[in-house]
């Protein structure tokens, strides 16, 4: 504890800037679930409370025209790449469409190859295995748990909000108290533990109540200001999902906390293309970087952040899309002269599904409905009958956007296995077109979901594939009342086998030799009527090597013992013993 303390004075009392060459050599990204415009304070509500971040909002530019995707995993990927989602092969939040694989450079990734320390805490939700992980994208601190959301099916059996399990650089650790707090604790502590290195946080805790959140998101800044650091930080709070209600926290009559509409607020929550589904604040406190207490009302989205935050820390990336000088007040506009936003949570993308083309004071919603946002900023009536040749220009454009975006559902993300290390994947994962298992209720009531696992088999081999109902370690058979199952099936490659399980057993485990390359495991739990429901867990390890063949005891030839010496024979000395 003692060492701990003079290094932190040590920080706070003389810090190398190590600056950029955009002015900032750190950068701490905060980016909030559950947080649209109307949760905000600075976004003019007067119920909501907000305090610390209206405060910090002085000190930074607002921007108040800024939009992230109406679903959390493409969010998610336009923040860490600067790109459409859609081009890395993300477009919604399950199903296999979730699966982050790469391929396209993440701003982590820019950050490591500057020689800066990255860290990822908080809920990723874009695959457990390899190559979609954090730490697959240029993280080198990973604090997560699994799935998309705390208690899903990825996660710990039965993990909660409180005193929850966290994969911590790959290894279950316990952290007490909230899941969100224990978020911002972790970063303080990372920050701590870096003060004399540049480095990436990024935090993106689970959905919390905005007012506690404000108070975390306070305290971090705080820390961040104690180290001696303010200076050379650049600070990034916006959200990746607007709120699912539209409403605010407000006492309830019979105490508690409940939810009330905000009678300013727009059209549309989480998931929608309405402005409700989508419209977040962004705040940048930028020194020396950008114009303090200012607000920007410039068509901006998610997708600009890597590309800002790269210029500003001076790390090289690729291609355009930065805010900077709009921050700086040297631009009236942002990059994009038009923005689509989709809600796209199907199997195979849908044209005009839930989508909105947003530009300068218009959004076209469906294709059809269009809004003029200056007059009618609540979208509660269509002017597509008033402005017919607006509507052709914007059906235009998105029509050329769905062309250049086109082909993902062809774009396939395989998880490894078959390495030296064993693989466990679970529903969270699956690539599916149907129904879905996504929380450990859906295990314990019976619902038959179904889905394949997609692999990349990196070596040809006999593997051992393991089929689970619920995770090794949790205790319950495979077969009980809410699942009468008496076989199970397992579908490999080219194999497809049937296995007779064992009375109360937790697992079968089938041994099948698998060629490198890609293919797919799917594995079942059969009634007798043929029934089938999908098994949620499965463990691929490679068949261990047979000992070597004990070589054959050779006899040790026990040499014999030497024959005894005889001596010679004793001859009288001449004259000795003679007569007299």
């Amino acid at each position: 504890m003692l060492i701990r303390l003079l290094i932190l004075i040590s920080a706070t009392a003389v810090v190398p800037s190590m600056a950029g060459e955009g002015g900032v050599s750190r950068v701490v990204m905060v980016l909030l679930r559950g947080a649209g415009a109307e949760q905000w304070g600075v976004s003019g509500n007067p119920g909501a409370v907000t305090p610390r971040m209206d405060r910090m909002a002085r000190d930074a530019v607002l921007l108040t025209d800024f939009h992230t995707e109406p679903l959390a995993g493409p969010a998610l990927v336009a923040v860490l790449t600067g790109e459409e989602p859609r081009r890395s092969g993300v477009w919604a939040d399950g199903g296999g469409r979730h699966l982050f694989g790469g391929g396209v450079r993440t701003l982590a990734e820019a950050a490591r190859e500057a020689g800066v320390v990255t860290a990822w805490v908080g809920t990723w939700g874009l695959g457990d295995a390899a190559p979609c992980r954090p730490q697959d994208h240029g993280f080198v601190r990973v604090c997560t748990h699994g799935g998309a959301v705390p208690g899903s099916i990825g996660d710990a059996w039965e993990n909660g909000l409180e005193d929850a399990w966290w994969l911590v650089d790959g290894r279950r650790e316990r952290r007490k108290g909230r899941l969100a707090a224990a978020c911002f604790a972790e970063a303080q502590d990372f920050i701590g533990r870096h003060v004399e290195k540049p480095f990436l946080c990024v935090v993106s805790p689970p959905e919390a109540p905005m007012s506690e959140v404000d108070g975390m998101v306070g305290d971090l800044w705080n820390h961040v200001s104690g180290l001696g650091l303010g200076r050379s930080t650049l600070l990034v709070v916006t959200a990746l999902t607007a709120t699912g209600s539209g409403g605010v926290e407000q006492e309830g009559k019979k105490g508690g906390k409940e939810e009330v509409e905000f009678g300013g607020g727009r059209r549309g929550r989480r998931g929608e293309a309405w402005q409700g589904g989508h419209l977040v604040p962004c705040l940048w406190r930028w020194p020396d970087g950008v114009r303090a207490g200012t607000r920007e009302g410039a068509l901006a989205s998610v997708m600009e952040l890597a590309p800002t935050v790269a210029e500003a820390a001076g790390w090289k990336w690729l291609g355009g899309g930065s805010l900077a000088k709009l921050l700086r007040g040297g631009a009236s506009e942002g990059p994009r002269p038009f923005l689509v936003v989709e809600a796209q949570d199907v199997p195979v993308p849908q044209r005009w599904r839930r989508t909105a083309l947003l530009m300068p004071g218009w959004a076209l919603v469906n294709g059809d409905a269009l809004y003029d946002l200056k007059s009618d900023p609540g979208q509660r009536m269509s002017v597509s009958e008033r402005w017919p040749e607006r509507v052709k220009e914007m059906n235009g454009l998105y029509d050329r956007w769905w062309r250049e975006t086109g082909g993902i559902e062809a774009k396939l993300v395989r998880l490894r296995c078959g390495g030296e290390e064993a693989v466990v994947l679970s529903a969270a994962d699956w690539y599916s077109r149907g129904e879905r298992l996504e929380r450990p209720e859906d295990i314990e009531r019976g619902r038959p979901g179904e889905g394949a696992w997609l692999v990349e088999v990196e070596e040809a081999g006999v593997m051992l594939v393991t089929l689970r109902r619920r995770p090794a370690g949790v205790a319950g058979g495979i077969a009980d009342e809410t699942v009468p199952a008496v076989t199970a099936r397992l579908r490999a490659g080219t194999v497809d086998e049937v296995m007779t399980i064992p009375a109360n057993a937790e697992s079968v485990t089938f041994k099948v030799k698998l060629p490198a390359g890609a293919g797919s495991v799917q594995g079942w739990w059969q009634g007798k009527d043929g029934r089938s429901w999908g098994a949620g867990f499965v463990e691929i390890r490679r068949e261990p090597p047979p000992p070597p063949p004990t070589p054959p005891v050779v006899p040790v030839p026990v040499p014999s013992a030497p024959e005894p010496a005889v001596p010679p024979p004793v001859v009288p000395a001449e004259g000795a013993g003679g007569e007299n």
